[in-house]
């Protein structure tokens, strides 16, 4: 959970608020005890994390993706 709730503020530091929000969503389920669905959000967080990555280092080269 707190992996999670690091990602989502994170991501929301840097303006990856798809990926923070995604990461939000997942935190509630995570928070309700809900472990499908945190692991059903897996994939999606991976897939965001990847995108916002890619976006930061074409903001920012230097910036390791």
């Amino acid at each position: 959970r707190r992996s999670v709730h690091t990602l989502k503020s994170t991501a929301a530091n840097v303006g990856g608020t798809t990926l923070a929000q995604a990461a939000a969503v997942a935190e509630q389920g995570l928070k309700a005890g809900d472990l499908a669905a945190a692991r059903a959000a897996l994939p999606q967080l991976q897939a965001l994390r990847e995108a916002t990555l890619a976006q930061l280092a074409q903001q920012q080269p230097g910036v390791a993706a």
